[in-house]
C-alpha cells in the first residue's frame, strides 16, 4: 500500500464522521472530516509526512512545474539552493 493509500485509509477509518453533525458555526452538515484524528496517529502521521516529502521532492525535481525539453532542470540542480535562498549571515 502506498503512503497516499495509507493516508486515505486512515482518514476514512479515523477522521470521517458520517451523519448529521453540528459545526462550531451552528450550521449542520451530513458528514465531517476531523483530519487531526487521523494524522495524529502513527500510521497517519507517517503517511502524511511521506506524501508531503515526496511531493516536495517531485516539485523541486520538476522545477516548480512541468518542465521538459532541453531547458528542463536536472534533478541534482533542482534540489540545490540558489544564492537568493541562502540564509542571511549575522551582522549583515
Amino acid at each position: 500500500m502506498t503512503a497516499r493509500e495509507t493516508l486515505a485509509a486512515e482518514l476514512r477509518r479515523h477522521a470521517l464522521v458520517l451523519g448529521e453533525v453540528t459545526l462550531t458555526s451552528g450550521a449542520t452538515a451530513q458528514y465531517y472530516v476531523a483530519a487531526k484524528r487521523a494524522i495524529l496517529r502513527p500510521a497517519g502521521f507517517r503517511a502524511l509526512a511521506t506524501v508531503i516529502i515526496l511531493g516536495g521532492l517531485l516539485t523541486a525535481w520538476m522545477g516548480f512545474g512541468v518542465a521538459t525539453g532541453p531547458n528542463a532542470p536536472s534533478p541534482a540542480r533542482a534540489l540545490t539552493f540558489s544564492n537568493a535562498m541562502t540564509p542571511v549571515q549575522a551582522g549583515r
